[in-house]
């Protein structure tokens, strides 16, 4: 589900309702909170390169996600989202809350 490459994390394809509900139950989140543990106070970065298929629950744990990293002192970023997936989170009133990084953002 979850690709590690230093600090960064390279999504799957797929990460609906059925998937996310999969990485809870197992050991996908102990395992981000162990690498969030061994590099505290650390930027990094989620990539959504590969991320097709997302509903409602993908941004439910992307703030999930969030929740983590800041236990450990840590900043986590998202790339890569789909526009839809940005819409969504607009629809749902946390766009504001997502940090989400975009090559095309000028300073």
């Amino acid at each position: 589900m979850i690709e590690r490459k230093s600090l960064t994390h390279v999504l799957e394809a797929n990460l609906n309702l059925l998937q996310v509900g999969y990485i809870t139950d197992q050991k996908t989140l102990p395992k981000l909170s162990s690498w969030l543990s061994e590099k505290p106070n650390q930027d990094w970065v989620c990539d959504a390169k590969n991320l097709v298929q997302f509903d409602s629950s993908t941004i439910a744990l992307f703030i999930h996600w969030l929740r983590i990293a800041t236990q450990f002192n840590s900043k986590l970023t998202f790339t890569n989202l789909p526009t839809s997936l940005i819409s969504l989170c607009d629809v749902y009133g946390v766009k504001h809350i997502i940090p989400i990084y975009s090559s095309s953002t000028t300073a």
